[in-house]
Formats: C-alpha cells, sequence, structure tokens
C-alpha cells in the first residue's frame, strides 16, 4: 500500500517553519552562514520532496535539528539580553560590541576610508565595561541632524565620545557651553588622513568656520594599517591642492553582491549577540570564555589613574612610524589648505600625551602656521591631581573630560569663533 502524501498547505507550513529557524540559527554560525543555509535549504527540499511522497521522516529530522538549534541559540541569545554584566573583558566585547561592518555594527566599508559610520543608526554601544547610546544622522556622523556648523570637530574615538553618550562628547559640551553649531565628524581608529576625507567629503558642505583637529599618537601607526605603503607614497607625492586621495586596503572595500558570503553578513543575516560570543569562543576557547563569565571574573585593569599613556613614551621608533609621521603631517598641510579655500580656520590640540607627541605636535602646529591647543595638557593636568577626566580600564575621556576638553577650547577660542560667525552673516546679507 502506498504511503499517504502529506496535504501540500501542511507541507508548505513545514517549510517556511523550518525556513525561518534556519534563518535564525544560521545567523549565529561561524562559518560563512550564506553556504550553510543554503546547504541545509537544499537539504530541507529533498526532505519536502520525500515528505510529498509519503516518506516524513527525513522532514522530521530536518525540523528537529532546526528546533533543537534555534531554542539553544534562543535561549542563550535571551540570556545575552536578559543578563548583559554576565560576561566580562573581551568576551563581552565580541557579544555586545558594534565595532564591525556586519549587521548591526555601526560601520559600513568605504573604498577611500577603509570604514566609515554607518548613516541613520540608533544602538546601544558596548566597550571595555561601558554602555553608550550611539546615534548618527544622514550625513553618517554623530549628533542631531543640522545643515550648516560654525564648528567642526576632526580626531578618532576621543574625539567621536567612545564610552560616552551623543551629548557627552567633545563636541557636544562645546556647543552647549558656546551655543555654537558643532558638528562631530570623530570616528574611532583612524588616522589624520581619514579624518582629512571625511572634512573633504562632508565637513566642507557644513560650511564651518573653525575646524578643530585632535592628533593622537596612534594616528602615525594606523595609517599603514588602513592604506597599503604603495597608495601611501602616491599620496605624500600629491600636491597639497591634490583631489587624489588613497584607496584602503582592497579586503575594506565595499564589496559585490558577487561575493555572497560577505555581503550576507553585511545585509541580510541578523544581528546576535551569539555570533560574538561564539566567535570569541572559537578563537579563545571555552576554557578561557568560562574565566570571563559573573560579575567576580578576572578582568586584565589597563588603566585606574593618571595618565594612561606613560608620559615618557616614545612614539617614533621604526621607519613604518616616519611613513606614518610623514602622511599625519602632509595630511594635516592639506587640511589646512582645505580650510583655507572655505574660509575657515584650523586648530590643533592633541589629547596631551606622551611628552615626545605632544612637543612635535607642537612644532607641527607653528610650522604649518596654525593655532595650538593645550586643551588635552590641561585635562592630563587634571587627571594627575586626582580628577576622573580617562575611563577606568580603558583610556578614553569620561563625561568629565570631555567637559574641560570643550572648556579649554571654548575659553580660548569660543569669542572669536562667534566674531567669525557674525562676520560671515554679516557678509551674506
Amino acid at each position: 500500500m502506498r504511503p499517504a502524501r502529506i496535504p501540500y498547505r501542511a507541507l508548505l507550513g513545514f517549510a517556511l517553519l523550518n525556513l525561518l529557524m534556519l534563518y535564525f540559527w544560521t545567523s549565529a554560525f561561524l562559518a560563512p552562514a550564506v553556504y550553510v543555509f543554503f546547504a541545509f535549504l537544499v537539504l530541507l527540499g529533498a526532505a519536502c520532496y520525500l515528505a510529498r511522497n509519503g516518506k516524513v521522516k527525513p522532514l522530521f529530522l530536518v525540523t528537529l535539528l532546526s528546533f533543537m538549534a534555534t531554542t539553544t541559540i534562543a535561549s542563550v541569545e535571551a540570556i545575552l539580553w536578559i543578563h548583559p554584566h554576565l560576561l566580562r573583558g573581551e568576551l563581552a566585547d565580541w557579544a555586545y560590541g558594534r565595532y564591525h561592518h556586519y549587521t548591526g555594527g555601526m560601520y559600513q566599508p568605504d573604498k577611500h576610508c577603509g570604514y566609515r559610520l554607518k548613516p541613520n543608526t540608533t544602538y546601544n554601544v558596548y566597550w571595555a565595561g561601558y554602555w553608550w547610546k550611539h546615534r548618527t544622522n544622514s550625513k553618517g556622523f554623530r549628533g542631531p541632524e543640522i545643515e550648516q556648523a560654525d564648528v567642526v570637530f576632526l580626531g578618532d574615538s576621543m574625539i567621536y565620545g567612545h564610552g560616552v553618550d551623543d551629548d557627552q562628547t567633545a563636541a557636544a559640551r562645546f556647543e552647549e557651553r558656546t551655543g555654537i553649531t558643532c558638528a562631530n565628524l570623530g570616528q574611532q581608529a583612524t588616522s589624520a588622513l581619514q579624518a582629512l576625507r571625511t572634512f573633504e567629503t562632508t565637513g566642507i558642505a557644513l560650511k564651518p568656520k573653525v575646524v578643530f583637529f585632535c592628533a593622537h599618537m596612534n594616528d602615525i601607526p594606523e595609517a599603514e594599517i588602513w592604506y597599503p605603503r604603495s597608495e601611501l607614497e602616491h599620496f605624500l607625492a600629491s600636491p597639497v591642492d591634490s583631489t587624489m586621495f588613497p584607496e584602503a586596503n582592497k579586503r575594506l572595500h565595499p564589496t559585490s553582491l558577487l561575493r555572497l558570503d560577505r555581503t550576507w553578513r553585511e545585509q541580510v543575516e541578523l544581528s546576535l549577540r551569539t555570533r560574538g560570543l561564539l566567535t570569541w569562543i572559537s578563537k579563545n576557547g571555552l576554557k578561557a570564555a568560562t574565566s570571563l563569565l559573573g560579575p567576580n571574573a578576572a578582568v586584565r585593569h589597563t588603566y585606574t589613574t593618571g595618565s594612561p599613556i606613560p608620559l615618557s613614551h616614545q612614539y617614533r621608533m621604526t621607519a613604518s612610524d616616519e611613513l606614518g609621521w610623514r602622511v599625519h603631517v602632509k595630511s594635516l598641510q592639506r587640511l589646512k589648505h582645505r580650510c583655507h579655500e572655505i574660509g575657515a580656520e584650523l586648530i590643533i590640540f592633541d589629547i596631551g600625551m606622551p611628552h615626545a607627541f605632544v612637543s612635535d605636535m607642537r612644532a607641527l602646529a607653528q610650522e604649518l602656521g596654525v593655532r595650538y591647543s593645550d586643551a588635552g595638557s590641561k585635562a592630563l593636568s587634571l587627571a594627575l591631581s586626582g580628577e576622573q577626566i580617562y575611563l577606568k580600564d580603558d583610556g578614553h575621556w569620561t563625561p568629565l573630560g570631555n567637559d574641560k576638553i570643550a572648556e579649554a577650547l571654548a575659553n580660548e577660542f569660543a569669542p572669536e569663533v562667534k566674531l567669525l560667525a557674525s562676520d560671515l552673516t554679516t557678509k551674506q546679507r
């Protein structure tokens, strides 16, 4: 006797249920999820075909496997959302962090910058024990939607405001203190070269009167991390008024739809905390993961009080560093030229450490013929006297630290910025 066929509607229901479960649990898969998804999809199709002809066992097994994977991952995901403080250290950074370009991440690939902040996003972001609210506008920078800004802030994570909410960054505090409209064009882990690109593509259109650039010692090695040496040499050989801009490493370029694995991870799969958790465990092992569970987990302390970077640290020690410094200088030369073209003033400041870097930045500002602010050094002095200027076990500015940076800059330059803005408004009339 021939086995009875499963009704078409029932079979379709089973297939859709399996498809939804498959989409969910493959989003946490460590291998390229798109290939796992389509491989299991083929298996599901074969099982449905057999079930239509009366052989239901394969479909039952496929459904059971998907259900077990889905409930397991859903349970872990629920725990990570309900009890986020369960994880510590790097394990928590990978599970909760959004410093990546996949779904749920704050970046998108960019041919010239490597990564850019995604526009129109709102995330709760975590790193190194700190949670903060991250919002970007349609232009892709942190802060409210604006068409014009009298002041633009450029820099890396110190200016972006790593570890603090949108209204606690240096740019936001400067605007609050002075009433002058500001744009925060900072982005984490970027060099002066990427700050230049951001200014050319986004900052110039804001028609600023003053441009603050915050320099960090890490700007120097990061140029060669993001760009091939050949592209950097080409940039160094270009005239200061050139529109040429180096291309970042090929692996950082936006991908085509033909790269299904990367397209899937960047645009299709679900953003699951379990994905980051499993990725970290696959790299470091389950034993290492267990040491970072619970509130009493042993976490390496990197900074408590005083200066996050040894003040005597030497930073230009290799040929690669020297290349990075030359790129840094050329980027600021071109940034000054761009500012001059639109009638804006470039003002340089740094984070106040280490001493060798501060000395070099002062000399560079003098060489470029631009003004230098010691706002970073003033903030460091407050930290050395005991104030909590830097985030513990992190080193970025606290809300207080950002406010002190803003206070120093406002006391030094706010009257001139207001006068420049007033003069320009009068001329436009």
